[in-house]
């Protein structure tokens, strides 16, 4: 995985969330807060596919 640097709170609900990602995942926050790249972190090779916003 890519090393990625996170408030450390948000890093403690990432790493959560790494170990056992649930089906389906909406991120949110303002533009260019890092979800896309942050979405890519979570979903590593098991990336299905992430949808952009239009």
């Amino acid at each position: 995985m890519m090393s990625l640097i996170f408030e450390p709170s948000t890093e403690r609900q990432i790493q959560t969330l790494a170990r056992s990602l649930p089906q389906a995942l909406l991120l949110t926050g303002a533009n260019g807060a890092g979800l896309l790249t942050t979405a890519k972190y979570l979903a590593g090779p098991a990336l299905a596919g992430i949808i952009q916003p239009t």
